[in-house]
């Protein structure tokens, strides 16, 4: 557990660190501002929030892989890359353009990430941290139950 806890990196400035404990629910994951009309029936929603300096971040990217082949289009998974070095507000518009770099930083402020990597669940619950594949395939079916990778 200290690997996972020494790779995820705090934000600075407005919504990162410091503050109350955000809630959580009963399956542990932090509740966050929903947003009216998130969810599609019938798929499952997942904001990934990762810096490229972050090697916690690096480190999910397998399981990342395995969860987005499994499920395929039965699951909209958004990349955000967020910045928490100076040096990520450099890197993250070469990788997905300084419009998508924008709309990431807003997400993150709306939802008030604080550290990298986080996973936002249908626009409701966060995950912070590197979770198994295992939770986060528990996660996903536990929305969307009836998705063919969540049955058998």
């Amino acid at each position: 557990m200290g690997g996972v806890l020494a790779g995820i990196l705090l934000m600075a400035g407005p919504g990162g660190g410091g503050g109350p404990a955000p809630e959580k629910d009963e399956r542990g994951l932090e509740i966050v501002a929903g947003q009216p009309g998130c969810i599609t029936p019938g798929t499952v929603r997942v904001d990934y929030f990762y810096s490229p300096t972050c090697p916690a971040c690096i480190n999910a990217k397998p399981t990342i892989d395995r969860l987005v082949a499994e499920f395929g289009d039965t699951i909209t998974f958004a990349h955000r890359c967020i910045r928490i070095h100076g040096e990520d507000a450099i890197l993250c518009p070469e990788e997905i353009g300084e419009a998508g770099y924008q709309e990431a930083m807003a997400k993150a402020n709306e939802y008030r990430i604080r550290a990298t990597p986080t996973f936002v669940f249908n626009c409701d619950r966060a995950q912070v941290g590197i979770p198994s594949y295992s939770q986060l395939k528990g996660v996903v079916c536990g929305y969307e139950p009836g998705l063919a990778a969540c049955v058998g």
